[in-house]
């Protein structure tokens, strides 16, 4: 036999003969693979700061907002809806604080303008249950004022009816006895009758601050309250 044929002989058996690579070798080969990292988190947006000059013209704005939505405004039966969204196009903070701890949504539920609490929650996401620091609310402040619209509308969308205020000088009072303490039993019904359905169904308080009831699933289940006529102007 030719030599280079007895050689490739030898080698072919040695091929056959050889044992399969154990599964040690084959894990040891595949953990041999270097790790890919994974990408890196995208860098968060940068947060604009505004120069003292822009920071204080924001705060003027601010403060023109909370008057336009309200504040000092007395005598208006609506407030300037026009002029707020302005300003707010303008830039302002929606839940700004004035000195007081009162938000464009207080003044607009405490002087009943109905059209401007409807678009400052509907439309900018104002907070409904804001505290001021005598703890109260912006439904307390529509109950002590007499603010049926408001009130109804609030209630509808969720607002905490159990929330306790104190003003100064008085005792701490839930909003139902806030209006019965400022001579507004109906309204004070109407509030402890919302809190007995809410009571009865726990899923009632939770659907309307998810904006999941509807105005006229709202009314029909206010219906059997004894204050329903005297609160149900339609427009909450």
């Amino acid at each position: 036999m030719p030599a280079e044929a007895t050689a490739a002989t030898v080698v072919a058996a040695d091929a056959v003969d050889a044992p399969p690579p154990s599964t040690a070798d084959v894990t040891a080969t595949e953990d041999a693979t270097p790790a890919v990292d994974p990408a890196p988190e995208p860098a968060p947006a940068p947060v604009p700061t505004l120069t003292p000059e822009e920071f204080g013209e924001r705060q003027q704005r601010n403060n023109e907002f909370l008057i336009a939505c309200g504040k000092y405004h007395k005598s208006s039966s609506s407030g300037d809806l026009k002029r707020a969204q302005t300003l707010f196009n303008r830039g302002v903070d929606v839940d700004f604080l004035d000195g007081d701890g009162w938000s464009a949504l207080f003044y607009a539920a405490g002087e009943g303008h109905l059209r401007l609490v409807q678009w400052l929650v509907e439309d900018w996401g104002a907070t409904v249950d804001l505290r001021a620091p005598d703890n109260c609310t912006p439904l307390w402040t529509a109950c002590f004022n007499g603010k049926r619209d408001v009130v109804s509308y609030l209630l509808r969308v969720g607002a905490d009816d159990t929330i306790v205020g104190t003003p100064p000088g008085e005792p701490a009072q839930s909003p139902a006895l806030a209006a019965r303490r400022n001579r507004n039993p109906g309204i004070a019904d109407f509030v402890d009758f919302e809190a007995e359905l809410r009571r009865g169904d726990p899923s009632r308080r939770p659907r309307q601050v998810a904006r999941q009831m509807t105005k006229e699933e709202f009314r029909e289940s206010m219906r059997s309250s004894p204050q329903f006529a005297a609160m149900d102007g339609g427009a909450a």
